[in-house]
Formats: C-alpha cells, sequence, structure tokens
C-alpha cells in the first residue's frame, strides 16, 4: 500500500470514529430510541387489551350451558293439588290433577315441568279418573257429566287432545263397581259392569264395533289378538278378536287388575294379592308370597311392580321366582286408594308412583 493509499484510507476512519463519538449524534440516535419504545409498549398494550375483549365477549355472549339436576334413586316431584294418576309417554311423564282437570308433562330426565293444559271436555265434568299410554297416545278417562265415562285421546308431542267420546254408561263407580277401559288392536275396550257386558269401540271413532255379554266384568287387558276379562265370580274369559270366547276358573276373589308381560300374565286381587298365570292358557301358575296389600301393579320394560299402600312402597317381583325381591319406600303419608287407582306406572327407565297427600309424583330409579 503507498502513502496516498494510507493516508486516505486513515482519513476514512477517523470520520466514522468522530460519528460515534459525536455527541449530538448520540443524542439524536438515542431520542430516536426512545420514542419508539413507548410507541410498541402502546402497541403491546392495545393487542393485549382487544385479546382480552374478545375472550369477554365469547364467553358473555355464548349461549349458557344448562345445568341438569341429579337425580336420585328416589326423587320427588311437586305437581299441584289433587294428583291421581301417572303415565309415560316417550320423552315424558304425564300427571293428571284432577281438581283442575288438568294434565301436566314432566322431562322424565330433569324433572322440569315441560308443560300443563286442560283435557278438553273434562273440565268442571267430574274429574280426571286416570292416563294409560298406548297405541302412540295418551289416553285419559275422565268423568263426563254426572252419568257417563269418556276418553280423550290426545298427541303427546303437541299436548293436544285429538278426540272424545263416551262409554255410554259409568265404567268407573264411586261404590264397588269398578269396571275397566284399556286400549289395543285398534279399539278401546270398556267394562261397564253395572250393564254386565264389554264394549269394543274404534279408537279413532268411538264407533261401537262389537259386545260381550258377562256377568260383572271387572278387568281387562289386551294382549295382540286376545282380550283377557275377569269377571266377579272368579273366572278369566279369554276373548279371540276374530273369533270368540271362552273361560277357565282362576280365584274365587275379585280381580281388579290384569297385566301382561315379563314372561306372563299378573293378575292384581281386591285384597291386595298378586297371581301369576300363563299367557297362553290363562291357568294359575303361583301366588306371589307376602305381607303387602297392594293398590296397583305395573308390568314393563322395567320389570313387574307393585304399589304396596301399607308401606307406602313400590314393590319389586322377580318373574323369574315369583317373590319379592326388592321393596322401596317412596310415601311417608299413603293414603287408602280405592280398587280402581292407577297410582303406578313404568316407563323411561324409571317406576313412577303419585303421592296424592304429597302432591307430588315421585320417581324411582330401579337400578340403584
Amino acid at each position: 500500500m503507498n502513502l496516498h493509499t494510507r493516508a486516505r484510507a486513515s482519513a476514512q476512519a477517523i470520520d466514522r470514529s468522530a460519528t460515534r463519538l459525536d455527541a449530538v449524534a448520540g443524542l439524536d440516535d438515542l431520542l430516536r430510541r426512545r420514542c419508539r419504545q413507548p410507541l410498541r409498549r402502546a402497541a403491546f398494550a392495545f393487542a393485549l387489551l382487544v385479546m382480552v375483549v374478545a375472550i369477554w365477549a365469547g364467553v358473555a355472549l355464548r349461549s349458557p350451558t344448562p345445568i341438569q339436576p341429579t337425580l336420585g334413586p328416589v326423587t320427588r316431584f311437586p305437581v299441584g293439588p289433587a294428583p291421581v294418576s301417572v303415565a309415560v309417554t316417550p320423552g315424558a311423564a304425564w300427571v293428571l290433577n284432577s281438581r283442575d282437570s288438568t294434565a301436566i308433562r314432566i322431562d322424565p330426565r330433569t324433572g322440569r315441568v315441560q308443560a300443563s293444559f286442560s283435557v278438553s271436555n273434562a273440565e268442571g265434568q267430574g274429574g280426571l279418573v286416570y292416563a294409560i299410554f298406548a297405541e302412540g297416545r295418551l289416553w285419559v278417562v275422565h268423568q263426563w257429566g254426572s252419568d257417563e265415562t269418556a276418553i280423550s285421546a290426545i298427541d303427546p308431542p303437541i299436548s293436544k287432545t285429538l278426540s272424545t267420546f263416551g262409554f255410554g254408561g259409568l265404567a268407573l263407580q264411586e261404590l264397588g263397581k269398578q269396571g275397566d277401559a284399556v286400549v289395543g288392536s285398534g279399539a278401546v275396550w270398556v267394562a261397564l259392569e253395572g250393564e254386565d257386558e264389554v264394549k269394543r269401540m274404534d279408537a279413532a271413532t268411538g264407533k261401537l264395533l262389537d259386545r260381550y255379554w258377562m256377568e260383572e266384568p271387572t278387568a281387562l287387558a289386551v294382549d295382540g289378538q286376545t282380550l283377557w276379562v275377569a269377571t266377579a265370580d272368579g273366572r278369566l274369559h279369554r276373548i279371540d278378536i276374530a273369533i270368540g270366547t271362552d273361560s277357565v276358573r282362576v280365584t274365587n276373589e275379585l280381580v281388579t287388575r290384569i297385566r301382561v308381560g315379563q314372561g306372563g300374565m299378573w293378575l292384581l286381587t281386591a285384597d291386595g294379592r298378586v297371581l301369576r298365570l300363563d299367557r297362553r292358557t290363562g291357568r294359575m301358575m303361583a301366588h306371589v308370597p307376602g305381607s303387602f296389600k297392594a293398590a296397583d301393579l305395573a308390568v314393563g320394560a322395567e320389570g313387574v311392580w307393585i304399589y304396596d299402600q301399607g308401606q307406602g312402597a313400590v314393590l319389586r317381583i322377580d318373574p323369574g321366582a315369583n317373590r319379592v325381591v326388592r321393596t322401596i319406600p317412596v310415601i311417608s303419608q299413603p293414603l287408602v286408594e280405592r280398587l280402581h287407582s292407577h297410582v303406578l306406572a313404568l316407563g323411561g327407565g324409571a317406576v313412577w308412583v303419585v303421592d296424592k297427600a304429597g302432591e307430588a309424583v315421585v320417581r324411582v330409579d330401579p337400578n340403584r
């Protein structure tokens, strides 16, 4: 490197060093950096604020998650004055209140009341008697005027009465002549004990289709194309809907309820005993032993159950052993029930019992 080149390089180095050491130039640079720092902090704070607001808005505006109540083994639901009967349809339990002629719809999973409505043509006409579920409809039996019993068909999904027709007499009397009414095979079957006959009526129109003359019918059940009728003389009549009737001797006692299912046919007597019969022949198979006094009997997917009004308890019967295998207290102040009371129902994986004194319906989980 020649002298001229070395001199030029030294001059450039001195210029660079002077720029770095110049106090004014350093101060300007420092001020620029300090001005940029608040801007960065403000931008970061603003971004953080936007994020927090967005999270809050998402939580506040999101639909609240409903809290589902936990149903225990035995759960009570208040249902208002004068409950008389309970029935279960897919997705709902129905409780009838006789005093104001209303039906209350309850969600069986939560116990919440979904709807309450007046049953058409029943209000002020003598009150509601009981409800049953059959052939996709909720059927409500009720008094109609002073001298007739009627039935109303209700569409469960819309809680609307579709039709109402009378039986032409009293199917359920107060003093000893209880009769019965069931639905099956496209018909409503009515035992008018005071008239010594069973009527077959079209389920859609109420048109009288047939009559079966027999003395003092007390209980009915439909099993496919077979109608079973118990009469006060202790006979069980088997009616082939297409052909005719025959009968077998079962007991000398008054039968108030017939239920079919769980591999047999089950009878409830007026003194609170339970009998098991062969479903095909109607022959006696067993007496269920025990000191209970059953007021109602229900048979379904949940098993064979009775309501014992002496203990205020529901009792499970093992259909394999024909004996009581479980007792669950449900009502602390049980009332004496009439022979035609329908206070027990099965459905939705539970056992349902009306507590009349407590103005409630009780749900029992049979698996807990």
